[in-house]
């Protein structure tokens, strides 16, 4: 696609509407304390950071962000990260919109509930077209691109999918089928033997949770999951609201995110999409991005990531170190300390230390001479001098994730062991 064909598209009749309520339970203990949007990511991002970046760098003015689960952390980053970043300029904002708790409806039940429930909110905004965005998902693409195929295609929504490993999306993806136009046939809800497909075997199109819906359409659905409500409040965007659409006569297309491009992309990170939604996909993610060329791009001056705080903003200063793939910034490192494979943010390291495949979370600091392998380490917590912190060698007290869900009522104060390969120091452990 040439660049001048989607700079001619006027974004300001898009409303862009970014749903970050979840509370991630398959992320739990991480988020034990925090919305799963607010979980951090990259040594200084959270995870609502990155589509909230593509909405403004695809000048998409007008944003929504629907938070319930633990909000406060989620809304004072966005304030203090975001509050500049569209300017000041009549019409532009992003805005946190919340449960409207004094009506009957109570809590969102749902994503589709979430829009039901807050649905005059968007017609107050008037908009030609509404983009739908998860606030839990690590990908940089521009919408303006979308928004542009819809307009050429003249059908009403389109929505992203990408080929992934059937075993992959096996009881966890949304898969598309599109029919030989590239316009969407069905979308199968986490389906237990995917479609593949034909000219790919082994592979099947996975919804990637990325709406692009012309507002006739996105209120005519509303209005359609009003009248389930009653029926089942906790009914979902994607297996009520867009199978109305496509078995009703509506011409819903596919996007592949592999044809989106945007500034500053390179080869190896076209398509890059990763859902985060489990303890082993975050930590995962969390380790590739550290890697001496990872896939994906946090640095790009032209596709920027918004999101730093004035205080995540501080440079890293290292005295004496060995290190190999690391991600850090605002921290400090002592004399003689060897740091391999990991994620650190605004830490102090004390002399001495030894730290591999580890995440660490803001304000902790590591007694010198401590080794840390495999290990995530919550905020603020202070490791005592030479402590030694592994999988295979976790301390008194600590308990395997199935046994810290059965007495899940508080947030947890003892290790966890979240699998034989990780472990997790909550902020109220007292070492």
């Amino acid at each position: 696609m040439n660049k001048e064909d989607f700079l001619v598209v006027n974004m300001e009749n898009v409303l862009g509407v970014v749903l970050a309520g979840g509370s991630g339970t398959r992320l739990w203990p991480l988020t034990s304390e925090r919305a799963k949007p607010a979980l951090f990511f990259g040594a200084k991002y959270r995870l609502v950071d990155f589509q909230l970046s593509n909405l403004i760098n695809s000048w998409c003015s007008r944003i929504f962000l629907a938070v319930q689960y633990r909000p406060q952390s989620l809304m004072r980053h966005v304030g203090d990260a975001f509050g500049g970043t569209l300017g000041h300029q009549r019409g532009h904002f992003i805005r946190h919109l919340t449960p409207p708790l004094h009506e009957a409806n109570g809590f969102f039940q749902s994503d589709a509930d979430s829009l039901l429930q807050l649905r005059r909110y968007f017609e107050d905004e008037n908009p030609a077209v509404v983009i739908i965005a998860m606030g839990d998902q690590i990908v940089k693409c521009d919408y303006r691109q979308m928004v542009l195929k819809l307009f050429q295609s003249g059908a009403c929504a389109l929505l992203v999918y990408k080929a992934v490993p059937v075993n992959e999306a096996k009881n966890n993806f949304g898969v598309l089928e599109l029919d030989r136009h590239g316009n969407v046939a069905d979308l199968i809800e986490k389906p237990e033997k995917p479609l593949e497909l034909a000219d790919r075997p082994g592979y099947c199109l996975a919804n990637l949770a990325m709406y692009v819906i012309r507002s006739e359409e996105f209120f005519g659905m509303l209005g359609y999951l009003e009248k389930l409500r009653a029926k089942d409040p906790a009914q979902k965007l994607s297996s009520a609201g867009l199978q109305w659409l496509i078995h009703h006569e509506k011409s819903l297309i596919g996007y592949n995110l592999v044809d989106n491009e945007y500034p500053g992309m390179t080869a190896q990170g076209r398509g890059y999409w990763r859902d985060v939604g489990t303890l082993e996909s975050w930590y995962a993610a969390q380790m590739e991005v550290c890697r001496r060329n990872p896939i994906f791009d946090m640095f790009s001056e032209k596709w920027p990531l918004f999101g730093v705080t004035q205080a995540a903003a501080f440079p890293t200063k290292a005295d004496n170190i060995t290190c190999n793939e690391v991600l850090s910034f605002g921290s400090i490192f002592q004399d003689n300390i060897f740091v391999s494979h990991s994620v650190i943010s605004r830490c102090i390291i004390g002399a001495g230390s030894f730290i591999t495949n580890s995440v660490l979370f803001d304000g902790v600091e590591v007694g010198a001479g401590s080794t840390l392998d495999r290990v995530i380490i919550e905020k603020n917590l202070h490791i005592p001098l030479g402590s030694k912190l592994t999988p295979e060698r976790p301390p008194p007290g600590t308990v395997a994730l199935e046994q810290a869900k059965e007495i899940k009522g508080t947030v947890p104060d003892m290790p966890v062991l979240l699998t034989k390969d990780l472990l997790y120091f909550p902020r109220k452990y007292q070492f």
